[in-house]
């Protein structure tokens, strides 16, 4: 199950994105000793597994916490710590756990072998661009992206690299919006372990023998709404589409079995305790 764009955007939506902030000084670093500490709690519907057409609803759980411009912030499952003490630039390590995949609703796939739960290490570089809009009394900002992150347990055993674009813009000084494009391009080992379909796995599963190899795997987009309730509460609201792509599309685990659109959408309320 492959949830980390729904935190990713989330934690965006919720902790910390103010119009107000990029409009003060929105390349430089922060002046002075500053720190704060947010954290949110809501539920969102998944796709069951990657490639399924049964959905499920999860808990979410996301947080921030930054200090003189670094910040350490939920991403998928795990964090991310940003190093870099500027608006302009956002950089670091991440660590997540992907959960594979097991005991899924669709009985053909689920006959299929497990998939192992997998510790990912990599990094992100993100860059911003604040943009004036005719009309807005806050600029928006550009962004761009880009992360890698390597199974360094035994799951899949290979790596991702996603890259995307987006923009944020305020609308008032209460509503702000993320629209963000993204792509994945996955490694052989990763393909092969969430893809592929052996001559055994057929022969239990029913499905057609499929050889996945490493390529882009997906597009997708997204959009929040981020709504300040008062100083200390936000809440927001996200919905996705995920279209599979490549030997994702084409394997039978998806085309026989489940669907190579994938949508998911959740919702928030965050705090920020100081």
């Amino acid at each position: 199950m492959r949830i980390a764009a729904l935190f990713t955007a989330l934690t965006a939506a919720a902790l910390g994105t103010s119009g107000a902030v990029w409009a003060a000084d929105p390349l430089s670093s922060p002046q002075g000793p500053s720190r704060s500490l947010t954290i949110g709690a809501g539920a969102a519907i998944v796709p069951d597994f990657e490639g399924s057409e049964d959905y499920e609803v999860i808990p979410i759980v996301p947080f921030n916490y930054e200090q003189n411009g670094f910040s350490l912030r939920a991403r998928g499952l795990g964090v991310e710590a940003d190093l870099v003490p500027s608006r302009a630039i956002d950089a670091g390590p991440l660590i997540r756990y992907d959960g594979g995949r097991d005991d899924v609703e669709n009985d053909a796939v689920d006959a299929l072998p497990e998939v192992d739960g997998a510790l990912e290490l990599g990094g992100f570089f993100q860059a911003n661009l604040p943009v004036a809009v005719l009309g807005s009394r806050d600029p928006s900002v550009l962004f761009s992206r880009v992360s890698f992150a390597q199974d360094v347990t035994d799951g899949h055993e290979g790596y991702e690299i996603e890259g995307s674009i987006g923009v944020f813009r305020p609308f008032s000084d209460r509503v702000t919006g993320i629209l963000n494009l993204s792509t994945t391009y996955a490694s052989e080992d990763y393909m092969d372990s969430f893809f592929s379909v052996t001559a055994a796995g057929s022969a239990a599963s029913g499905l057609s023998v499929f050889d996945a190899d490493a390529g882009f795997k997906d597009v997708g987009l997204m959009g929040i709404v981020n709504y300040k309730l008062n100083e200390r509460w936000t809440a927001n609201l996200i919905g996705g589409y995920t279209r599979l792509i490549g030997d994702a599309e084409d394997s039978s685990i998806v085309s026989e079995a489940g669907s190579e659109d994938q949508f998911f959408a959740g919702f928030a309320f965050n705090y920020m305790l100081f």
